[in-house]
């Protein structure tokens, strides 16, 4: 049929008739097909009452179209060394830097999650709990941006130990390197909103309404921050609520910074040479 949504055809919420999946099945809202095991993956399906071959018809969906084959990349390096004489062949300074910057981008299937829809709550098409749901967003695909910046320069002094022997030589240098790493991953599903989110009763002012069609969710993906009503969402649906989506899609940032100095010194000659012949 094309359906948009469960609730195109069917009452849902507290005016729901359909007794289970099963009556959505036989009323031509869902199509059967053989399979049996549902693509969910986290949380893992867990009492689910669609207790009917088919459910798992979301394995058959084309993901490949959401996945990039190749990793895009940027870099950027920059080299450069130096050396001095300071004072002839006994004291040499030498230094050499290297700053470099690699992003890059990659994209992977929409993240799921399993829900349940409660009894009573605005798009549940039948009446009692459905459990059981796959939910994801094929206009919120799992994206990572990542950006590396490292840096090392190495200064140091050699030379030769001519008030010892010819031969003897001298090196010592200073390390220093950083490496910076940022990583930002987009669209990662708020896990304490997406029951919420479903769950309805409230009206749009944030008021308790028996059936009503807005849900009460955190304002800033932090349990510390203010509920705020926002359109209860329909996880059945191919095209959700854009606003209730985005307070349950947020950006994970991940920074780290590593850090290593060092120094290090030698001296090689010949402590004693053998008469040839």
């Amino acid at each position: 049929m094309g359906l948009t949504s469960a609730s195109s055809i069917n009452p849902t919420g507290l005016a729901a008739t359909a007794p289970n999946f099963a009556a959505l099945v036989a009323n031509g809202t869902y199509i059967n097909t053989p399979t049996t095991v549902a693509p969910q993956t986290v949380p893992p399906m867990a009492q689910s009452n669609i207790g009917v071959a088919g459910t798992g018809l979301g394995g058959t969906y084309d993901l490949s179209r959401f996945q990039t084959i190749l990793l895009r990349q940027k870099q950027k390096a920059f080299a450069g060394s130096v050396t001095a004489d300071i004072i002839g062949d006994a004291v040499v300074f030498f230094a050499d830097a290297q700053v470099a910057e690699n992003k890059s981008f990659t994209q992977f299937r929409p993240v799921t999650t399993g829900v349940s829809l409660p009894q009573g709550s605005p798009f549940n098409p039948i009446t009692g709990t459905l459990g059981g749901v796959t939910f994801g967003s094929p206009a919120n695909p799992k994206q990572y941006y990542k950006c590396n910046d490292s840096f090392r320069i190495t200064a140091g002094l050699k030379g030769k130990l001519k008030f010892l022997r010819p031969s003897w030589n001298y090196e010592a240098a200073y390390v220093h390197s950083v490496n910076v790493l940022a990583q930002s991953q987009k669209n990662v599903i708020y896990q304490p909103n997406a029951a919420r989110s479903i769950a309805g009763g409230f009206n749009a002012a944030g008021v308790a309404t028996p059936g009503g069609a807005f849900s009460q969710v955190y304002s800033a993906f932090s349990l510390a921050s203010p509920l705020v009503p926002v359109p209860a969402l329909d996880p059945l649906s191919r095209t959700p609520n854009a606003t209730t989506l985005g307070y349950l899609f947020g950006t994970e940032n991940l920074h780290a910074t590593s850090q290593l100095d060092s120094f290090d010194g030698k001296a090689t000659g010949n402590l004693i040479t053998l008469p040839a012949g």
